[in-house]
């Protein structure tokens, strides 16, 4: 394979493809963000951040305004990864750790991650594994009890309140208070309705939770409260997720008795409500994004000790915050006009108690994220670190957002990134995971290494995506393979009729449910690509749903596994029971670790393509992630899948 290096490419006025354009070695878009989950302490006085380097995942603090951080925590990249770094308070923070295992189950061998949570003082010089003691009993019970956080009890600096999986409770997540300096756990609340999850008041106590039914496979949720810890649960709302207006709580307001609740009731779209608990009835709308898009996630500050509402966001062509405090609302106007004359999105991702420092993530689709730190005080806002600053410097692609008709008069909507100064290039399509979530106008070092290549590259929001309302999204249920498969058909084709990019020379590369949807037009249009990619993707439907267990999930949204005509329809859309139509080179890449969709997958794949005389390639990470986590991993994956555009597409 040759490599042209373009030392200078402003002379040409547009340049043919005719090989690989590289401005920048491919492998630097394949570091991991050198910081990530960066946050203030309560009192302003220092940062806490996770750190990639040196083949390593740190936590790192800092004083608030230094660049010379002090590693707390480090774990060596492969077998741990570290999940998130929070502040308990201004002494010490907690760092959630995840790491594969593989159990067995009879003569069944499956993959999960086990999450271990820490209490780190901020000079590193203490930890304490804050893990349950007393069960398991064995590896399956291991596997049940993975902890979450409920409450970081912001009023209390001594504990926290966690959910454990309990089997004194038929391995429902009950509720047990932590205390951070010792480990030690004390029962704070049972799960005798079938909780699924826990929500809280401002002081951080559990006053609400979600539940589900108690009918095999029924998707109906119930919705309790109590309004102090002495009180018995009382059901206060029933919903059901597929059929009815959505109702999740997440916040409790002890001045009107009321909860906050993210519901798509009236809209036909994920909104804000407040639901009057005296009256059992919704009150006034809170807040809505704008057009049809959905809220995202409330957001909080944390202010005198208590957990304050005070806005949502939301997420257009990139992630918005509206703010309800106008203080709030102020500053984020006049940092986001700032870097708006700068061609950068802007968003304060954390602040002190008193609302004087902040850290504020700046971005936008050609320039890599960083960090910067504002003291509203002082008056300074100072940069502090790039998540990529390899490649800070360089020239990158612009992505444009674009809307099209799918063939069935659906409107739906990507991006399109195309080469600088490259016409007629390739086209790379690289459908979006999920499959229930969607593409976004971020910096992407996937699409950024395609661009790069001299590649353009198509982003679809297919029908099913998530975030622009209820409509867009239940498109989608049961249409692997069908409209979702045919919405990435029909936007390569609007490609074509705008001449935005050489379709006759094309490749589909595509991670998790992506890589189904490669692999699925693998069969589906043969003829179409020259190419196919599947890093991480489902070839076989029913092995994924039996592989997972989420039954009462699939039932409505991919097929119910007692209705033999929906199970022959996913047969039917299954890639790896037609390996006999496919006539494009495969790629197959595949982490052995795989938590969500398990290694066998693309075997399985790679099995049935050889056995057809296929042209298949395999490639199995030893200690490979879902998402590629490990930045050797990443490295592996990423240049085995551009040297295959390479080889296919020149």
């Amino acid at each position: 394979m040759k490599q042209l290096i373009v030392a200078a490419i402003c002379c040409a006025a547009n340049l043919m493809w005719s090989s690989t354009l590289y401005a920048i070695d491919s492998g630097d878009f394949s570091d991991l963000p050198l910081v990530s989950e960066v946050s203030v302490s309560p009192d302003g006085g220092h940062l806490l951040a996770v750190v990639n380097s040196g083949g390593k995942t740190l936590v790192a603090t800092a004083p608030f305004g230094s660049k010379s951080v002090n590693y707390i925590v480090g774990l060596e990249e492969g077998k741990y990864r570290i999940e998130s770094a929070d502040w308990l308070n201004n002494e010490r923070v907690l760092v959630t750790v995840t790491q594969p295992q593989q159990l067995e189950l009879g003569d069944r061998k499956f993959r999960v991650r086990l999450t271990s949570l820490y209490s780190v003082s901020i000079d590193g010089k203490s930890t304490v594994d804050l893990k349950k003691r007393g069960f398991p009993k064995d590896d399956l019970e291991l596997a049940r009890l993975n902890p979450s956080v409920v409450s970081l009890l912001p009023e209390d600096d001594d504990h926290i309140l966690v959910e454990v999986a309990d089997p004194r409770d038929d391995y429902y997540s009950s509720v047990f208070k932590v205390n951070v300096k010792n480990g030690k756990y004390k029962k704070y609340l049972p799960n005798k309705l079938q909780i699924t999850s826990w929500g809280v008041d401002r002081k951080g106590e559990v006053r609400f939770a979600l539940g589900r039914d108690t009918k095999r496979e029924s998707t109906v949720q119930h919705v309790y409260f109590r309004k102090n810890n002495s009180e018995e649960w009382e059901r206060v709302a029933s919903f059901d997720a597929y059929k009815e207006a959505s109702f999740y709580p997440f916040l409790y307001e002890e001045n009107n008795h009321s909860l906050l609740v993210v519901s798509n009731r009236e809209l036909g779209k994920d909104a804000i409500w407040r639901y009057d608990l005296e009256k059992a009835a919704f009150t006034d709308l809170v807040g809505e994004a704008p057009d049809n898009l959905d809220v995202d996630s409330p957001l909080f500050w944390r202010t005198e000790g208590r957990q304050e509402f005070i806005g949502f966001s939301y997420v257009g062509n990139f992630v918005e915050h509206q703010y309800i405090n106008r203080d709030e609302i102020s500053i984020s106007q006049q940092l986001i006009l700032l870097f708006q004359k700068q061609g950068l999105k802007s968003h304060v991702v954390s602040r002190d108690e008193a609302g004087d420092r902040m850290v504020v993530y700046v971005v936008s689709d050609n320039s890599p994220g960083k960090y910067y730190l504002f003291d509203r005080k002082a008056k300074k806002l100072d940069f502090w670190f790039s998540q990529f600053p390899k490649l800070e410097t360089q020239s990158l692609a612009r992505v444009e957002p674009f809307s099209f008709e799918a063939s069935d008069g659906m409107q739906l909507n990507g991006y399109l990134t195309r080469p600088e100064g490259v016409s007629d290039a390739p086209l790379v399509v690289f459908p979006h995971g999920g499959p229930h979530a969607r593409d976004t106008q971020y910096f992407d070092p996937w699409v950024q290494m395609f661009a790069n290549g001299g590649y353009a590259v198509l982003q679809v929001n297919f029908r099913g995506s998530s975030g622009f309302g209820a409509e867009y999204l239940t498109a989608g249920y049961k249409q692997w393979g069908k409209a979702m498969q045919q919405d990435v058909v029909d936007a390569v084709k609007w490609v074509e009729r705008n001449k935005l990019a050489n379709t006759r020379k094309s490749c589909v590369v595509g991670a998790s449910y992506g890589g189904y949807v490669a692999l699925t037009a693998g069969f589906k249009t043969p003829d179409a690509f020259d190419c196919i990619v599947s890093l991480a993707g489902v070839s076989d439907i029913p092995t994924l749903m039996s592989f997972n267990g989420l039954r009462r999930y699939h039932k409505q949204q991919i097929a119910d596994i007692h209705s033999a005509e929906e199970m022959d329809d996913v047969k039917a859309n299954s890639p790896v029971n037609f390996a006999k139509q496919y006539s494009s080179p495969v790629l197959l890449i595949h982490g052995l670790f795989d938590s969500r969709v398990d290694v066998g997958q693309s075997k399985m794949m790679a099995k049935a393509l050889e056995s057809e005389g296929k042209d298949v390639n395999l490639m199995v990470l030893d200690t490979g992630t879902h998402h590629f986590n490990e930045s050797s991993n990443r490295k592996a994956a990423m240049g085995a899948v551009i040297s295959f555009l390479n080889k296919n597409l020149q």
